[in-house]
Formats: structure tokens, C-alpha cells, sequence
């Protein structure tokens, strides 16, 4: 299994979350900027033509005995650096597939990931019937689309004849409903990801010298935890005799501030309510209630009074130069940023907590369940490819692939890919529950004091949390126990509950999602800072309606009956 923390860090892939405004969600791979938008369901009809059978023997990674070529299309990132003599369209990944599987590679144009800018190119190549061969598709509306018109190979029978076992163990652990979710008259018409669910929770990542310092218990509820922080800001945890120590540190978006959210089982995004009807999960009193919260935080002095300068840089120069002792972030926070307030202070120390609703469980966002699907456009002549496109792509992921593994991990002026390699074509798919299926087999190896069953990157954790018991300083046990020994647990053993968004876009999200979204983090920024009232919410959540928002749920509506 790769490195979750770098993939997260490297190349976080953008998925609109539609609510009150559009947001954004960071979840994808570190080798594929190809799928851009989301969705959840689409209108199931498909083509009636006869997907064309391969005419090789069916494996998964069967090399072609002559070459084999596809077109595709490439969502670039900025500021990103290769190795002298590569690009987005020739690197070792492109190159290891022509070497070893006869396939190779044309790029026939490349747009900006984000912004929509590949959304918005493929948009333009569907409008003039002039697809790649192979490409991603971020968009569920995009790929109805793209059915509706008869444009892509049905790839039921590529999937049950060339998906390896690996991708297929994968998806029937999830019930299979990624592979429902792109079935169209009973046909597969794209090749899905699968999200890993454990990542949609955030800790309250706690500095464990300052507990003991001040002679606190670990918190268990919201409130708990905003006696901590009450604590942290006027009782000099640091010792330096000044009152420069945070309480909570918030990101200039107040809307992110998920511990307290979550704690009022509130999010921002669109949600269907008890009734089936859908709404805002703004429009809500528990999510009202969460601002009127942090506008009482923020009048206290707990919150940053320049907390909406302040973007994730400024916020981590504070975690790194020790003014700041609760952190809301995911399980691999040792990894990053975490670890630099370590390196410029030896005996600080973090720990993970997760924080309760009144129901004594632990709320969380339900990611995506797939959020990029590879297509095969009408007529290719080898739709197998596809599928053993993404199988490889697996293999690099589950780091198989030792020579790449080696080159994705080395820094480009040492002639690598700083863990980011493009691979033309992935859909990489994790168990729902990978980092609790990865911590039980971890903990098992160390309750028996055996390490030959785990696979070489968690020899690497079982040796470092091993090494924590007498070295607890070297960062990299420090890491290795505080993420997969500390956080994992947590994660494995804590009653989770999770908040189901809906993950559509629709005509109006993709026109208004902006001025939306500007609109709301306005207007709850002025709420918690206290230059409105908290009465101005109700007049915020109206003009959402007003200005878009009533259409966003009418079309949403109507998807969903779909």
C-alpha cells in the first residue's frame, strides 16, 4: 500500500462538494490528475451496440505480442517538476508500460486539473465527437453524457475477464456499488475508483507535553476540548511568561472547522434529510448552531482574531514554531505538519483524539465513493486495455513495482519523481476500511513480536514503533507510532458514525457553485468575527436560495429520481 500522507500532500485531487456554497475535498492519487469534477448517480441507459471482443487470451497483464497503441488525455498540475527528459506525456511510467507491456502512449492534448479546465476540454471534445481512445472522466453527468450518446464501449464483459483479482477484491468488499453506480441497462460503461471511508475523519491532534504541563485529562467531547484550549491560551503551556499561545487554530474558510461541526453531527454540504428531501446541510440548526458556536469561541479570544488572513501555510509556521497545541487534521498528521514542531522542539509531543457527539460516537464526512472512471471510446479496437491499464496502475500503488516504487520516491534532483509520477490512465481502488484492515494486521505482527507477514513498507512501521519504545525522539518512530499504532487505533476502535453528503453536479452548481461559495464564507466570517449578529444567518441561507441555491436542489431533486 502506498504512503497515504504523501499521496494525500503531493497531489490531492479536487472533487466539488456542493452545499450551502461549493467546497472542495482533497482525495486522490499521487499519479493521476486526469478526473476533475463528481457526481453520485446518473440516468442508467446505455448503448444497445456489441462491445467488440479482444482477440488475445484474457489476462490481466498479458503483454501483447505486437505493440498495441491508444490515445488518451492528460489533466495537468502546476509547478510541477520531473526529471530532466521527462514530461506529463514521456516518463518512466510511460515508457515501463511500452517495455514491458507493448503499449504505448499518445497524448493528444492536456488541460489545467484544476478549475475544471480538463472538465471543461473534454467537454469541448464530446461536443465535436472526437474522444481520446482511453481517458478519465471526473464527472458522472460528463459520463452520462458520454452514454447517452452512444460514445463508450460497454466493458462489462472487460471487467469480469481482465480485472485482476486484486481490483476485484477491492470493489467486492465495497458490495460492488462503485461498479453499480456506472451500470447502465444492466452494462458496465466505465472502470471506477474506490475511496478509502477512513480518511473522511479529523482528529483533534493534541500537543501531549502541554496536557501533562498543565496537569489536563484528554477530552472526549467538544467541550472537553474547548477547555483545553481555554487552558492553552492563557495558562503559557510553553513557559515563556507571555500570553502567545493559540487555542484553536482555524484556516481562513471558518466552514472547515470540522471538530466543532462534526461534534453538532452538522456539514456544510448538500444532504438529503429524514424525509428524502434535499437541502443545504447549512439549512440546518445544528450547522446554525456551529457558527453561533465559533462566533462565541472567536469572542473569547480561543479563536485567532486574524484566523481569515491566515491560509493552511501561515496556520502550519504556527504548529512548526510552537504557538499552537490542538490541530484539527487526518491520522497521518505525524507524517505532516505535525513533525516540525518536533524538529524545532525535541521534547514536544502529539497525540491524537477524536472528539464525541452527545451520542458518544464520532462523526465524519462519507467520502466519494469513487470520484474518476475510465471510459473506452466507441469502436476501440482493444477495450482490454483499459482494464489492464488500471491493473498495472494497482500494482504501482500497492508498490509492486519495485524500479518505479524506487524512482516515485526519490527527489527530483536525485532523478526521480518527489511521489509524483503521472500515469497516463489509473483508477485506483483501496478497501473502504484500509487503514483499520492495515492496523489489525500490524498490531497482530507486534502482539506476536513477528513481522514476516506484513509486506516490506509495514516491516518498515514495525521496526520504527518498535525502535519508539526505546527512541522515542527519532522522528520517524515518533511518526510511525503516533500514526499507525496511535491513530489507526483510534480509528479501528472508535464508534464511527458518518454524515452522507450528496455528490452531484449539476447545471447551476457548475455556474453558481463560486459566487455561492463566496457568498456563505463571507457572510459566516463576519457571523464568528462578530461584525454581524447571528441573526444575519438566516438572511445568508435565504439569499443562497435566491441566488441559485433553490435551483441546485430542484436539479438535484430530479437527478436523484433518476
Amino acid at each position: 500500500m502506498k504512503h497515504y500522507y504523501s499521496r494525500w500532500l503531493t497531489a490531492t485531487l479536487a472533487v466539488m462538494l456542493l452545499a450551502l456554497p461549493a467546497c472542495s475535498n482533497s482525495a486522490g492519487t499521487n499519479n493521476n490528475a486526469n478526473a476533475v469534477s463528481d457526481g453520485k448517480n446518473a440516468t442508467n441507459q446505455g448503448s444497445t451496440e456489441e462491445t467488440p471482443t479482444p482477440v488475445e487470451k484474457a489476462d490481466p497483464f498479458g503483454k501483447y505480442a505486437e505493440p498495441v497503441s491508444y490515445t488518451t488525455a492528460i489533466g495537468t498540475r502546476p509547478n510541477v517538476k520531473f526529471p530532466e527528459g521527462n514530461s506529463y506525456e514521456d516518463n518512466h511510467a510511460t515508457r515501463y508500460l511500452k517495455e514491458n507491456y507493448n503499449i504505448e502512449t499518445k497524448v493528444i492534448w492536456t488541460a489545467p486539473a484544476e478549475n475544471n479546465g480538463l472538465r471543461d476540454r473534454l467537454n469541448l471534445a464530446i461536443a465535436s465527437n472526437d474522444i481520446p481512445d482511453i481517458f478519465v472522466v471526473g464527472d458522472l453527468n460528463q459520463l452520462k453524457k458520454l452514454v447517452q450518446n452512444g460514445m463508450i464501449e460497454d466493458v462489462t464483459k472487460v471487467y469480469e475477464d481482465y480485472a485482476s483479482p486484486t481490483f476485484k477484491d477491492f470493489h467486492s468488499a465495497a458490495g460492488n456499488k462503485a461498479l453499480e453506480d456506472v451500470t447502465f441497462d444492466g452494462k458496465l460503461m466505465a472502470i471506477p475508483n474506490l475511496s478509502v471511508q477512513s480518511e473522511g475523519h479529523d482528529f483533534a491532534w493534541i500537543r501531549q507535553d502541554w496536557l501533562d504541563k498543565l496537569g489536563l485529562q484528554p477530552p472526549k467531547t467538544f467541550e472537553d476540548l474547548t477547555n483545553i484550549a481555554r487552558a492553552f491560551k492563557t495558562q503559557d503551556p510553553d513557559g515563556n511568561g507571555k500570553a502567545d499561545t493559540a487555542g484553536f487554530i482555524v484556516g481562513n474558510d471558518p466552514r472547515t472547522f470540522n471538530l466543532g461541526f462534526y461534534a453538532n453531527k452538522a456539514t456544510r454540504l448538500m444532504i438529503q434529510n429524514e424525509q428524502g428531501e434535499v437541502m443545504s446541510g447549512m439549512d440546518t440548526p445544528e450547522y446554525k448552531a456551529g457558527v453561533a458556536q465559533m462566533a462565541e469561541l472567536y469572542k473569547e479570544g480561543l479563536i485567532d482574531k486574524e484566523f481569515a488572513l491566515k491560509d493552511e501555510a501561515k496556520n502550519n509556521e504556527m504548529i512548526a514554531n510552537g504557538k499552537a497545541g490542538i490541530m484539527q487534521w487526518v491520522w497521518w498528521g505525524p507524517y505532516y505538519p505535525l513533525n516540525e514542531t518536533m524538529k524545532n522542539d525535541p521534547n514536544a509531543d502529539w497525540k491524537p483524539y477524536a472528539i464525541l457527539s452527545d451520542d458518544g460516537k464520532w462523526y465524519g464526512t462519507a467520502k466519494q465513493r469513487s470520484w474518476q472512471w475510465v471510459v473506452v471510446k466507441k469502436g476501440f479496437k482493444h477495450p482490454e486495455l483499459a482494464m489492464k491499464l488500471v491493473n498495472i496502475n494497482e500494482e504501482f500503488e500497492l508498490k509492486r513495482i519495485p524500479e518505479l516504487t524506487e524512482l516515485w520516491e526519490k527527489k527530483v534532483e536525485e532523478g526521480g519523481y518527489n511521489k509524483f509520477l503521472p500515469w497516463p490512465v489509473a483508477a485506483a481502488a483501496k478497501y473502504e476500511d484500509e487503514i483499520e484492515r492495515q492496523y489489525k494486521l500490524l498490531k497482530e505482527a507486534l502482539d506476536k513480536n513477528d513481522k514476516s507477514t506484513l509486506t516490506e513498507e509495514f516491516q518498515k512501521h514495525f521496526d520504527s514503533i518498535q525502535k519508539f519504545k526505546t527512541d522515542p525522539k527519532n522522528l520517524d518512530n515518533w511518526a510511525a507510532q503516533r500514526a499507525w499504532g496511535d491513530a489507526s487505533e483510534i480509528l479501528t476502535n472508535t464508534p464511527k458514525a458518518y454524515i452522507e453528503p450528496i455528490y452531484l453536479t449539476t447545471e447551476t452548481t457548475t455556474a453558481k457553485s463560486a459566487p455561492l461559495d463566496d457568498l456563505t464564507k463571507k457572510e459566516i466570517t463576519a457571523i464568528v468575527m462578530g461584525q454581524k449578529p447571528i441573526s444575519a444567518y438566516d438572511e445568508m441561507v435565504k439569499a443562497w436560495k435566491q441566488q441559485g441555491g433553490d435551483q441546485i436542489i430542484k436539479e438535484m431533486t430530479e437527478l436523484l429520481k433518476k
